[in-house]
């Protein structure tokens, strides 16, 4: 009677180890296929590929060789494919351009909020060197205008909501953008290249809010409203190839996908699995460098990049009759 017990037991632990490698890897698969386009999906368009390598691995190196053999296989191009994601789709590989002018270096990080301290936030982007920095969730702290303006040599400093603007350049122009589950605004900066637009946008943090609908609040104002060569930048709480995204990508690029390099991911530290930090510019400015830098004082990576407004062409001059 024990020895039946302790088989069907063990016939039961079988089973529920076999469902569970399926039905992850589904999971996983549906997510890939599918991204955010299905509110059913959006969930699992968020298991990372990372994620997925690791738990194919450890239910692979598990499992006996001769058990389960076809859900093995189904398990190994499981973790095939999420490496193929990950260094075909996820990664780039490019190289800083080289520009015979001076260009703007522009620097966007969510520091939670400084909770680890304002003066290590300050101290770090100091080291950056900035021309103009966006900082999703700013450190709550009444002398963070004198930090800009001292450490940092920042005149110009706009605080909205959850978002703070400084910059070298005059800001002006601040105008707000509607848009459902974030906030977004925008701002002229008068830069010695010429004038150039920066949309802020920051979303809510949480896998089951619709995307779309922020996103095409954004587009439909970036199509109706009079801008200059324009960065998006912001904590958008989405990975990059998301669906939702697709207006913004008929007019704009992702400065990584143009000038980065090697690990995509920004958050959260100290293993990021989510690329939800971006930059995305017109197609009038030029993304020279592109860093996704780590740090001690926030679970976010910070971008940073150096940009260059692309010369008008010379009109033409008028044929004589």
């Amino acid at each position: 009677m024990f020895k039946k017990l302790i088989i069907f037991v063990r016939d039961v632990l079988d089973a529920l180890w076999a469902i569970g490698g399926g039905l992850f890897a589904t999971a996983w698969w549906i997510g890939l296929l599918f991204k955010d386009r299905y509110p059913l999906t959006q969930l699992l368009f968020f298991i990372p590929p990372l994620v997925m390598i690791v738990f194919g691995f450890f239910w692979l190196y598990l499992t006996l060789p001769k058990r389960f053999r076809l859900l093995q296989l189904f398990l190994f191009l499981s973790v095939f494919a999420a490496f193929g994601k990950m260094l075909l789709i996820d990664f780039r590989w490019t190289k800083a351009r080289e520009v015979d002018r001076p260009v703007i270096r522009v620097v966007h990080w969510n520091t939670a909020d400084g909770i680890l301290g304002t003066e290590s936030i300050v101290s770090t982007l100091t080291r950056d060197q900035p021309h103009i920095i966006l900082i999703s969730e700013p450190p709550r702290a009444k002398e963070l205008p004198a930090m800009a303006h001292y450490a940092l040599g920042m005149e110009h400093l706009l605080m909205r909501g959850t978002m703070t603007l400084a910059s070298h350049f005059p800001l002006e122009n601040e105008r707000a953008i509607p848009m459902v589950n974030g906030q977004a605004w925008a701002a002229d900066a008068y830069t010695l290249q010429g004038p150039l637009t920066i949309v802020c946008v920051d979303l809510i943090s949480h896998p089951n809010l619709n995307r779309k609908d922020s996103m095409n609040n954004l587009a439909d104002w970036l199509e109706k409203n009079d801008r200059y060569p324009t960065i998006i930048l912001g904590d958008f709480n989405t990975p990059r190839d998301s669906m939702a995204f697709r207006p913004i990508r008929k007019t704009f690029h992702h400065a990584y996908e143009a000038a980065g390099r090697g690990w995509p991911y920004t958050w959260p530290i100290p293993l990021p699995l989510y690329a939800i930090d971006h930059a995305w510019v017109s197609s009038e400015i030029e993304t020279v460098a592109y860093h996704l830098m780590p740090t001690r004082y926030s679970d976010h990576k910070r971008q940073v990049m150096d940009i260059d407004l692309i010369p008008a062409p010379p009109s033409e001059p008028a044929q004589k009759p």
